[in-house]
């Protein structure tokens, strides 16, 4: 399998007052975390902290589902939204944004299909990373999305 090796890439899992992301140099996955900010300005200081600016980002993009398919409030939509302005603000006019929304990442693949999907892919060092990160256990997911948003945007995880 051949995928473009990418400097340094950025992915983002962005939540109404959170973010999850990823940290990949030279195709491999160095770091990753998950942030839940109580306010407004400490999220925009997790943000800053990632040091995303002048770099290459991929960020998924809320997306709107069917009522029926729907989970918690619609207008959290629109709280995700700010958060993805605000990373794509951070990165700058020196970096490069890819806004993807998750069907155009994981297709329409259930969450447990994929999480086992992506958890395969890592390379043992990588898998070490995500293990010893300080993630909640119950926001681990959301890691391991922009995780998986990486990889995808690398080649190295196909549908």
């Amino acid at each position: 399998m051949s995928y473009e090796i990418k400097p340094i890439l950025f992915a983002f899992d962005p939540g109404a007052r959170s973010i999850a992301w990823a940290r990949f140099e030279c195709a491999r996955l160095v770091a990753c975390g998950y942030v839940d900010a109580k306010t407004v300005d400490e999220l925009q200081r997790a943000i800053e902290v990632t040091n995303v600016r002048g770099r290459e980002a991929v960020i998924e993009l809320p997306q709107v589902y069917q009522q029926r398919a729907w989970k918690g409030d619609p207008n959290d939509l629109i709280a995700v939204a700010v958060t993805v302005g605000r990373i794509a603000a951070e990165v700058g006019a020196g970096g490069l944004v890819r806004l993807v929304r998750p069907h155009g990442w994981k297709g329409s693949t259930p969450k447990d299909v994929m999480t086992a999907r992506i958890e395969s892919k890592l390379l043992t060092e990588e898998s070490k990373i995500l293990h010893c990160a300080n993630i909640p256990r119950a926001k681990r997911h959301n890691a391991i999305d922009a995780i998986g948003l990486g990889l995808w945007a690398l080649g190295r995880l196909a549908r």
